[in-house]
Parts: C-alpha cells; structure tokens; sequence
C-alpha cells in the first residue's frame, strides 16, 4: 500500500505534492457535491491525504478544500491534484525540518522500478506474475 500511495505521488493524480528528497505518498480524491437528488453543477470537494516519509511513514497530512475554484495558473481546473495535493506537499514541505525529518538525496527507485515492472505486464497482457494489479 505504501508503495502504490508513494507511486501515486511520484507519477500519478498526486504528483504536484511531490517534495524533493521527502518521499511523499497519498491519494486524491474529488468528489461533487450532491443536491436536489442530483449533483451541483461545478460544486466539488477536493481532498489529499498523505504519509511521509513513505519509507517509514510518521505523519499523516490531509487538506480538503469545499468548492475550491479554478485559476489560470490550474487551467481552470478545481480537482484534488491541482489544489489539495500541492497545498500538502508545501505543508510538508515547511513541517518536515520541524519534525526532524531530513529531506533525503536522491531518486526513488522502489517506485520507479515498480512503474517498470506495469509497463512491462501491459506490454506482455498480463503474463508477469511479479505484478498483482
């Protein structure tokens, strides 16, 4: 799970929380908001929640924005991974020193070698029994 959290960070929906050298794992999550036995239209709760570091997680941040709005600088877009994921890795960003956590120097391998190894089984169609997604 720690794994696919920091691969989520490293390449995914959450990759504007990534922090250099602090190893950031988590999910976004945005959702519409209900009303009138429907959804609102453009009314969306974005939320990320993280761990750090992902090697031996400590911490566990979580920022929700109600009906965040688009910007310019978002394209427009109020989702998780472009509002509550990179308010969090600049949370983290200011409270890791604080906590005492150094930031580290250097690549992830785990999770980039993990990003190897789901290349390689869409390439194959399934047949790497080394990947159970």
């Amino acid at each position: 799970m720690r794994l696919m959290m920091r691969l989520n960070v490293a390449e995914g929906t959450g990759k504007k929380a990534e922090i250099p050298g602090y190893r950031i794992g988590g999910k976004t999550g945005s959702a519409d908001k209900p009303a009138n036995g429907g959804y609102r239209s453009r009314a969306l709760l974005s939320s990320f929640i993280a761990a750090f570091p992902m090697d031996a997680p400590r911490y566990v941040v979580a920022v929700m924005f109600d009906e965040p709005q688009g910007t310019a600088e978002t394209y427009n877009y109020a989702t998780a991974g472009w509002n509550a994921a990179p308010t969090t890795g600049r949370i983290i960003e200011r409270i890791g020193p604080m906590a005492g956590i150094a930031a580290l120097d250097g690549d992830d391998h785990e999770a980039r070698g993990l990003l190897v190894k789901i290349a390689a089984k869409s390439k194959t169609k399934g047949k790497d029994p080394g990947v159970a997604f």
